[in-house]
């Protein structure tokens, strides 16, 4: 309250103790700004899962605060941040299909077609949760997952799919998918 007072912009503080740094808004140049923030996400981009999380935080501040210049900095943020994210949606996708908590699953899965309509994988597991959903049928499911099942039929025809995954061999994956529609 005092800060806000006075007339100064209260400090951004991101996450985890060990790698707490804060930035001010106010009093440094936003040249000087973009440059830390980017030096700490180039360093934050580089650890574990610990510091990928706090190097995201770090880019959508950076992105939110220089997004609009069109630089080499810029770029590789916004890149790395788009295949972080992915990375992000594909694993918590695996783990609600792991985990059998289906209904999240094909939740996941559509926002990962969004980006990815031709990722066999993902369709194929659609195919499998839908049938594994359980009653009552719901007939939205069952018309979505027949429409992946029919896509990826056709990647499998046009040797699109690089592998039959979650299947063992293409024949399988083929009869499978047959099977469901």
């Amino acid at each position: 309250i005092l800060l806000a007072t006075l007339g100064l912009a209260a400090p951004i503080v991101y996450p985890m103790r060990s790698l707490t740094r804060t930035y001010s808004s106010h009093g440094i140049e936003s040249q000087d700004q973009k440059a830390l923030l980017y030096a700490r996400w180039e360093e934050l981009m580089k650890g574990g899962q610990e510091q990928q999380a706090a190097a995201s935080e770090v880019a959508k501040d950076f992105l939110q605060k220089f997004g609009n210049v069109d630089d080499q900095q810029v770029q590789s943020v916004r890149t790395w941040f788009a295949k972080y994210e992915r990375t992000q949606l594909e694993a918590a996708f695996n783990q609600a299909a792991g985990a059998k908590d289906y209904m999240k699953a094909f939740e996941l899965g559509r926002r990962i077609l969004s980006n990815d309509p031709e990722n066999f994988r993902v369709l194929s597991v659609l195919v499998v949760t839908a049938t594994l959903i359980g009653p009552p049928p719901n007939p939205d499911i069952n018309r979505e997952a027949a429409n992946f099942a029919r896509k990826a039929i056709q990647l499998l025809e046009a040797n699109a799919a690089s592998a039959p995954a979650p299947f063992p061999t293409k024949d399988e994956a083929v009869g499978f998918l047959n099977f469901t529609l």
